[in-house]
Order: C-alpha cells, then structure tokens, then sequence
C-alpha cells in the first residue's frame, strides 16, 4: 500500500466519511459557479419590489466581496513559490472569476427584474 499525500499510509482507500466529505465538498464546488444556482429563499417570479431591492443588495455584496477575494489573491500570489502560484491560477482563481460572472448575471437579472416590477407600479 502507498502512502497518502497526507502521510497517514491509507493509500488509496479512503474512510467512509472522508469519501462523504469530499463529495459534499466536490457538490458544493460545481454549485457555486452553476449558473441556474439561487440562493435559499430567492424567488425570481416575486411580484414585490422589496424583494428584487433584497437581492439586488445581496448579489452585489457577493459579488464585491469575491472580487475582492480575487485581488488579493493576485496580489499576494506574487510572493508564493511557482507550483503555488500555479495550482491558485488553475483553481482558485477560474471558481472565483466564475463566481463573479454568476454573481454578476444574478445582480443583472434582479436589476431588470426591479426596473419591470417599479414600471409597473408606476414607481421609478
């Protein structure tokens, strides 16, 4: 048997729970840069404009949040050693560019979505 990246010699078999966690995690990865992916409680068919003013206020926190996750990243890449910085280019940094498209695409669509909802009401 070969030792484990993590020196503990399980080679490739792997626990039961570690296998669970690693699932959970590899699921929660793909949906945080799936496009059709909506927060809990996100309704894009609500009629009130509070909400679309809820979502909008959420997606941009998000989104400002993870750019600034992003440059800091870059910046401080800068002084890591070279496998670093390339493992943060090939990974980290493509789930967090996508997070931001989609973050951005959701901030869009509930712009739109407020601008209908207020033209409706007659509010602008």
């Amino acid at each position: 048997m070969s030792d484990s990246p993590d020196g503990q010699g399980r080679g490739d078999v792997q626990v039961g729970s570690e296998a669970a966690a690693e699932s959970v995690s590899e699921r929660a990865a793909l949906e945080s840069v799936s496009p059709t992916l909506l927060m809990p409680g996100e309704d894009p068919s609500s009629p009130y404009i509070p909400d679309a003013e809820h979502w909008i206020t959420v997606y941009s926190e998000l989104y400002n949040f993870t750019v600034g996750i992003l440059n800091r990243f870059r910046t401080e890449m800068a002084g890591l050693q070279k496998p670093a910085q390339d493992y943060l280019r090939s990974h980290d940094v493509i789930v967090h560019e996508e997070q931001i498209q989609r973050f951005a695409q959701r901030l869009a669509f509930w712009n739109r979505r407020l601008t209908r909802l207020q033209a409706r009401s007659g509010r602008s």
